[in-house]
């Protein structure tokens, strides 16, 4: 099974502790600060799992998942949207839409490597 996550967030610190624990799961991590450069990596790869955090400039998470939406290798690999941000109820059903699993921060390490887990195989 392929394990490779392409993982998005603009906070470096947040990238390097998502990673290491993925990491030490040995699940191949792919992290990205850039929303524009991460569109360009799910173009040209096939990756298990997409995470993305949500408060980001100048494409938001929920914009970048409708981007991956649209086209190409990736449209329907699994989407979580990780974020510290409470969704509202439009948010919650464009997620539901986009087929994206919906994360609170701060989360425990091993709930999140259970729910990548759950959802890493259903691509």
């Amino acid at each position: 099974m392929n394990k490779r996550v392409l993982l998005l967030d603009d906070s470096s610190e947040f990238l390097f502790l998502v990673s290491s624990l993925l990491k030490f799961h040995n699940i191949d991590v792919e992290n990205v600060e850039d929303s524009a450069k991460a569109l360009e990596l799910v173009k040209q790869n096939d990756y298990a799992m997409i995470i993305t955090d949500y408060l980001m400039d100048p494409m938001n998470g929920l914009e970048f998942a409708q981007e991956v939406r649209k086209e190409g290798k990736n449209q329907h690999t699994p989407l979580m949207l990780l974020t510290a941000k409470k969704l509202d109820e439009e948010e919650t059903i464009e997620c539901g839409q986009l087929k994206m699993v919906y994360v609170s921060k701060p989360v425990m390490p091993n709930d999140l490597y259970r729910k990548v887990m759950d959802n890493i195989s259903k691509k």
